[in-house]
């Protein structure tokens, strides 16, 4: 990784659940979430995404502190768009994650 940065951000209880139900399910021994803008095959707009990546795996970008939780991001600008920010896991009416971000 290139460095870390420590942010404020705050994770709902319904993203805190979903984020470890996650990353406990993806298979691996140390995951880490990654956090990144993108867009879905399909979608007509680009949306904060969340993976995973087993920690010892990762070679880019950088950690990601907030209270209570790390996260890897590819995208550097994406801690500006996060800091001072809640973070939180809807499911929409087709049943997906949709995250969002809110001040």
């Amino acid at each position: 990784m290139f460095g870390e940065r420590h942010i404020s951000l705050r994770l709902t209880d319904r993203a805190q659940e979903w984020i470890k139900n996650f990353t406990e399910n993806a298979g691996l021994r140390e995951p880490i979430p990654l956090l990144q803008w993108s867009r879905i095959r399909g979608e007509e707009h680009e949306q904060l995404m969340i993976g995973v990546y087993e920690r010892a795996n990762v070679r880019e970008g950088w950690l990601g502190i907030a209270d209570g939780f790390q996260f890897v991001v590819i995208q550097e600008w994406l801690f500006d768009r996060l800091d001072g920010k809640t973070l939180d896991a809807i499911l929409d009416a087709e049943g997906r994650v949709r995250i969002s971000v809110s001040t």
